[in-house]
């Protein structure tokens, strides 16, 4: 399944493996501004091979940009980084890494936003059975 609007994609894998490893999904309420968020991803894509790496920051805030909820941070999220992983220090998953923002001839630092795990539960729902 995909939705372009909110960046979103999934696929199904077909596997006798049962092994694989899995990570609590939070919620919203999870999530307060302030507290302390790591991500993990792939910064540069192929661009910049290696492993992938971990990255920390704080909530900002909670935002509406372009007309879509986000959670905003200022966890380093490079092209690369999209569509990896944002969770809390004691490890639950609170988002997908999304963008940065960078206006042209604008000096912003730092903001970043992630989609809210909530809307991700509910893509998934769409899907999986």
């Amino acid at each position: 399944g995909s939705d372009t609007n909110q960046d979103l994609a999934m696929i199904k894998m077909t596997s006798t493996r049962t092994d694989f490893p899995t990570m609590d999904l939070g919620t919203i309420s999870d999530v307060r501004v302030g507290d302390n968020v790591m991500a993990v991803g792939f910064p540069g894509g192929t661009s910049l091979p290696g492993p992938a790496t971990f990255t920390s920051g704080v909530i900002s805030a909670f935002r509406t940009y372009n007309g879509r909820n986000y959670i905003q941070t200022d966890t380093s999220i490079n092209p690369g980084n999209s569509g990896g992983c944002m969770f809390t220090l004691s490890g639950k998953m609170i988002g997908i890494p999304s963008a940065g923002i960078t206006p042209s001839n604008e000096d912003f630092e730092n903001i970043n936003l992630a989609i809210p795990i909530d809307q991700v539960s509910a893509f998934i729902d769409q899907y999986v059975k």
